[in-house]
């Protein structure tokens, strides 16, 4: 009998919490929706959340109860969302979320070419580059491929995020997907020179020539170029330089990529066979016919 008591008593007291939490709930996420924050850490709903009464402990329980009742995503450790059917909120677009899953990222490849109009390909995934060293859950089980692609899903999207040195991420632009959210992507012609870098990611060389075809009415070619340079990367300066110079780029032009010293011949594709013949001016061996 006196164990049935305390039951009931417990059960009245949680719910008091529960009712005090959800009123609690409503303005922290008033407040953050009024701050335009549709993304947002744990230290900044801390911040609100002691302007309220809420102390670490409580904010804790409450969002990881906002979370399980389908309210909030927990899109990483200390970094949550909020769903479309929150008062205030909005749907969050992929691009947005991945530019907040990993900082710095910049919107990138595939997804920035697809934005750019310089391809028709309807990306799948969500293409970002970062300087952060990215450790996903299939990379850590026994086993994993080296050489398969590790995504990163949250939301219900799926994202794949490249690694670079700090010195080479540069070349980005600040823009608006709609009237909430603002994001990291790379420009024009930062998407050119990734195509060039990367052409396995976005179907092989030949596609990356057609890119570039399709885009250099649209792209600055004396800004492509200082990009190539401060990448520094011998292969992707004479293979893009090879690339303009057989788009009918003036040489004088492309002086700067041509005196950039490197050492011995490099491949047009690197993922073909070692064949072809040597062209000396780009130091260039033409092993494939774009």
């Amino acid at each position: 009998m006196y164990k049935n008591v305390l039951i009931v008593v417990e059960f009245i007291c949680r719910l008091k919490v529960c009712n005090y939490m959800q009123d609690v709930a409503t303005k922290l996420l008033a407040r953050l929706a009024e701050e335009g924050a549709y993304i947002f850490t744990f230290n900044h709903a801390l911040i609100v959340a002691k302007e309220l009464g809420l102390n670490e402990i409580q904010l804790k329980y409450l969002l990881a109860k906002l979370v399980a009742d389908a309210w909030l995503w927990h899109l990483k450790k200390g970094l949550y969302a909020g769903v479309a059917k929150l008062p205030g909120f909005y749907h969050i677009p992929p691009f947005a979320i991945g530019c907040q899953l990993f900082v710095p990222s910049a919107v990138s490849h595939l997804s920035a070419l697809h934005y750019h109009g310089f391809t028709e390909q309807l990306p799948l995934v969500t293409m970002l580059t970062t300087t952060k060293k990215i450790v996903t859950p299939s990379m850590r089980q026994d086993g994993a491929n080296k050489q398969q692609e590790h995504y990163i899903t949250s939301c219900g999207n799926k994202f794949l995020y490249r690694t670079v040195l700090p010195q080479h991420f540069f070349g980005h632009s600040e823009i608006w997907i709609d009237e909430h959210f603002r994001v990291t992507i790379t420009d024009s012609e930062r998407t050119i020179l990734d195509a060039f870098v990367d052409f396995a990611w976005i179907g092989g060389f030949g596609e990356a020539m057609g890119i570039l075809e399709n885009a250099l009415e649209q792209i600055s070619i004396p800004k492509l170029i200082d990009y190539l340079l401060r990448y520094k990367q011998g292969a992707v300066i004479k293979r893009l330089g090879w690339a303009l110079a057989s788009f009918g780029v003036p040489l004088e032009q492309l002086q700067a990529l041509q005196d950039f010293k490197v050492q011995g011949y490099h491949l047009l594709d690197r993922t073909k066979e070692a064949t072809g013949s040597y062209n000396k001016f780009w130091q260039i061996r033409e092993n494939c016919k774009p």
